[in-house]
């Protein structure tokens, strides 16, 4: 009777873990279920979060016109939302002796439905506006013309004022570069790049101005050339000889 008794314990606790097991499988697997079917919605979240996603992509032209728009075609089958084009190929790297071809840029405006953007070469608001004019780009890149003259799209022409709601007088080079200069202390940078972004915006009174030429490239700190920049301001505003030093001219890059 003691080993009936003790065999019918065991076969009670013997359920009792089958049971466990049993509800502890079951609740793993739900768990499993679970976490694989949050696993697939995150999936598709972000699956969902990529095709939303606008791609905007920048090409340099080729010396073939029909391979250049070819490729543009294929970035917009690709799903690009926009497409830059460089008016100079990868081997025309200088400005001074190569031109954007306005007339490549204008092939691609016509052989694809996305906006495109016209770059390389600008160098002043109204070369920009009769590039948008002559190759149909709804708008352009400025890279290098925009570090030699951050004002250039700040023209105070009369046209460009009816057209484009401008017609405030551009800052001059001096006051850019202080305006730059200050914005070093909220936003810091090396010495060596904000010495050459201020001498390009400098070039005409370098030329002109050997003392600041010299006392610029020579500073130590941002610090002393924001008081080089300073007392440039200063002598020009006292001198009317100086005014000129104030007026921009386009250097060539």
């Amino acid at each position: 009777q003691q080993q009936q008794q003790q065999q019918q314990s065991m076969m009670m606790m013997n359920q009792t873990t089958m049971k466990t097991t049993e509800k502890k499988e079951e609740e793993g697997g739900k768990k499993e279920v679970e976490e694989q079917q949050e696993e697939g919605e995150e999936r598709k979240r972000r699956k969902k979060g990529r095709r939303a996603m606008p791609v905007f992509c920048k090409i340099r032209v080729s010396d073939d016109v029909e391979k250049t728009v070819n490729f543009a075609r294929a970035l917009e089958s690709a799903g690009a939302m926009a497409i830059a084009v460089h008016g100079r190929t990868m081997n025309q790297l200088r400005l001074d002796q190569h031109t954007a071809s306005w007339e490549t840029i204008k092939a691609v405006v016509k052989a694809v439905k996305v906006p495109v953007f016209a770059n390389g070469g600008i160098k002043s608001r109204e070369e920009a506006e009769r590039c948008m004019k002559e190759t149909g780009a709804v708008a352009v890149m400025a890279g290098s013309g925009m570090l030699f003259n951050p004002a250039m799209f700040a023209s105070s022409s009369s046209s460009s004022s009816s057209s484009t709601g401008g017609g405030t007088n551009p800052p001059s080079p001096l006051e850019m570069a202080r305006e730059f200069l200050e914005n070093c202390r909220i936003e810091p940078s090396t010495l060596t790049t904000a010495r050459g972004l201020v001498i390009k915006m400098l070039i005409p009174l370098m030329r002109q101005n050997k003392t600041a030429c010299d006392e610029l490239i020579g500073a130590d700190s941002i610090e002393e050339m924001r008081f080089v920049i300073q007392n440039l301001i200063t002598d020009s505003q006292q001198s009317s000889s100086s005014t000129s030093c104030l007026l921009y001219t386009s250097p060539s890059p």
